[in-house]
């Protein structure tokens, strides 16, 4: 996967400004309840009017950039993930173009098929993904951990307690994930090859129709 990444040199502009918009979206997130509190302690229990519109006004304002941000962030992830997975097809298609007779004895055409299109496919996701929630998702563990000392250093330690047990489930669950993963492409590359046959049967079904005729 690693290697893979080596060929985000060209789209590394995009993927510059996609962590820029995901760095303002956790922001935002984490700005949101900050002044949710202040409304409650300035405005609602001092009975300030001016001061909950206010503050609200600027809720309202943060929302409009996290939306904004956010929507931003997830078309150049697009454009992103598309651009990368056009170079990755590219590179199979030289690849497999430049394969000797040997070499085309190991693949099958229905493994091919399986690799220019499901297989570059799934790695275009998994890139969407990161790009997504692999940058936000650490700053807005960060940032919330950070605000929540400052508020309540007691509470903050349950919520830092629990960080690593989720951190394990996590990890097992994306274990679990990718060896379901792994039978599943087995699965559809099998898929492939009886698709595969059955186009490729049609001819001779249809010069059997043509020698009874």
């Amino acid at each position: 996967m690693l290697k893979l990444f080596a060929l985000l040199k060209p789209l590394r502009g995009s993927v510059a400004i996609v962590t820029v918009f995901a760095l303002a979206q956790s922001l935002a997130n984490l700005y949101l309840p900050r002044l949710m509190a202040d409304i409650v302690d300035f405005g609602i229990v001092r009975g300030d009017t001016r001061k909950i519109y206010e503050i609200g006004g600027l809720m309202l304002l943060v929302a409009i950039v996290g939306t904004i941000c956010a929507v931003a962030g997830s078309y150049f992830a697009l454009m992103v993930a598309t651009g990368f997975g056009r170079i990755i097809r590219g590179r199979v298609f030289d690849r497999v173009a430049h394969f000797s007779v040997h070499q085309f004895e190991e693949f099958s055409t229905a493994s091919l098929i399986t690799r220019t299109t499901n297989d570059t496919t799934q790695v275009q996701q998994v890139l969407l993904m990161l790009l997504s929630m692999a940058i936000s998702a650490p700053m807005m563990a960060i940032g919330g951990v950070t605000l929540s000392l400052s508020q309540d250093a007691r509470l903050a330690r349950v919520l830092i307690a629990v960080i690593p047990i989720l951190a394990v489930v996590f990890f097992l669950i994306m274990w679990k994930a990718a060896l379901l993963y792994q039978q599943m492409q087995i699965k559809i590359d099998r898929l492939n090859l009886v698709r595969d046959e059955g186009l490729s049967g049609v001819r001779v079904i249809r010069a059997f129709d043509r020698g009874a005729d």
